[in-house]
Protein backbone atom coordinates (compact mmCIF):
# COMPACT_ATOMS: atom_id res chain seq x y z
CA UNK A 1 0.00 0.00 0.00
CA UNK A 2 1.55 3.18 -0.94
CA UNK A 3 2.00 6.27 1.90
CA UNK A 4 -0.90 8.32 0.74
CA UNK A 5 -3.13 5.33 0.83
CA UNK A 6 -2.29 4.68 4.45
CA UNK A 7 -2.37 8.61 5.26
CA UNK A 8 -5.31 8.39 3.90
CA UNK A 9 -6.84 5.52 5.75
CA UNK A 10 -5.75 6.54 9.17
CA UNK A 11 -7.42 9.82 8.71
CA UNK A 12 -10.62 8.48 7.23
CA UNK A 13 -10.96 5.87 10.58
CA UNK A 14 -8.95 7.97 13.02
CA UNK A 15 -6.44 6.04 13.70
CA UNK A 16 -3.69 7.65 15.68
CA UNK A 17 0.27 6.21 14.71
CA UNK A 18 3.80 6.30 15.91
CA UNK A 19 6.50 4.83 13.95
CA UNK A 20 8.62 1.89 15.24
CA UNK A 21 11.63 4.10 14.63
CA UNK A 22 9.89 6.82 16.64
CA UNK A 23 10.44 4.44 19.67
CA UNK A 24 13.96 4.13 19.21
CA UNK A 25 14.14 1.54 17.15
CA UNK A 26 12.31 -0.67 19.75
CA UNK A 27 13.87 0.41 22.73
CA UNK A 28 10.89 2.94 24.13
CA UNK A 29 8.74 -0.16 23.75
CA UNK A 30 10.67 -2.20 26.84
CA UNK A 31 11.92 -4.60 24.38
CA UNK A 32 15.74 -4.28 25.03
CA UNK A 33 16.60 -4.46 28.61
CA UNK A 34 20.29 -5.24 28.89
CA UNK A 35 22.98 -5.90 26.52
CA UNK A 36 22.00 -9.22 26.04
CA UNK A 37 18.59 -8.23 24.37
CA UNK A 38 20.58 -6.08 21.61
CA UNK A 39 21.00 -9.93 20.00
CA UNK A 40 16.94 -9.57 19.24
CA UNK A 41 16.76 -7.95 15.94
CA UNK A 42 19.89 -6.39 13.53
CA UNK A 43 18.74 -3.18 14.89
CA UNK A 44 20.35 -4.12 18.34
CA UNK A 45 23.48 -2.48 18.00
CA UNK A 46 21.91 1.00 17.64
CA UNK A 47 20.20 0.43 20.61
CA UNK A 48 22.95 0.61 22.82
CA UNK A 49 23.15 4.88 23.04
CA UNK A 50 20.14 4.19 25.08
CA UNK A 51 21.71 1.82 27.82
CA UNK A 52 22.11 4.30 30.46
CA UNK A 53 20.21 5.26 33.21
CA UNK A 54 18.35 7.77 31.60
CA UNK A 55 17.68 5.45 28.84
CA UNK A 56 15.77 3.28 31.72
CA UNK A 57 14.26 6.11 33.60
CA UNK A 58 12.52 7.02 30.28
CA UNK A 59 10.93 3.33 29.85
CA UNK A 60 9.76 2.57 33.51
CA UNK A 61 8.24 6.34 33.68
CA UNK A 62 6.07 4.92 30.44
CA UNK A 63 5.39 1.93 31.58
CA UNK A 64 4.03 3.61 34.81
CA UNK A 65 2.09 5.72 32.74
CA UNK A 66 0.78 2.42 30.58
CA UNK A 67 -0.22 0.58 33.56
CA UNK A 68 -0.97 -3.00 33.67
Amino acid sequence: MAFRALQNLTVRENIGVVTYYSLASGFLSGKYRSEKDLSQSHRGQGITKYLNPRGFAIVDALETIAGP
